[in-house]
């Protein structure tokens, strides 16, 4: 799948994509879409997303945590912009699945 299939998919078409995606298959459709978005290098999301994971309990709060995190790497693109917000769930799910250090149930 291409990472525009990706921005294509319903919001449930998505969340059953990205689950069964292997961890090399999120950082790229993340790359991906960064790069499309004009922002940083993928290394550079992935640590500040592991960082604001790192810093305390998961919670419902802690994924508009991952999203303000990612938003701040791309001023010029509204923070309610959908790509955003899939590229949020990409990075923290990327995060998820290289570390397996956070228990995302509680932010779900």
């Amino acid at each position: 799948m291409k990472t525009q299939d990706l921005l294509r998919l319903s919001d449930d078409e998505f969340t059953t994509a990205v689950e069964l995606m292997k961890a090399d298959e999120c950082e790229r459709h993340a790359q991906h879409l960064s790069t499309q978005l004009g922002g940083p290098k993928f290394e550079e999301l992935f640590m500040d997303v592991f960082d604001s994971l790192s810093k305390g309990p998961r919670s419902q709060e802690q994924l508009m945590n991952v999203h303000a995190v990612v938003a701040d790497h791309f001023p010029k693109v509204d923070f309610e912009d959908e790509a955003l917000g899939r590229l949020s769930t990409l990075v923290l799910i990327a995060v998820f699945k290289r570390t397996n250090k956070f228990d995302l149930l509680g932010c779900i």
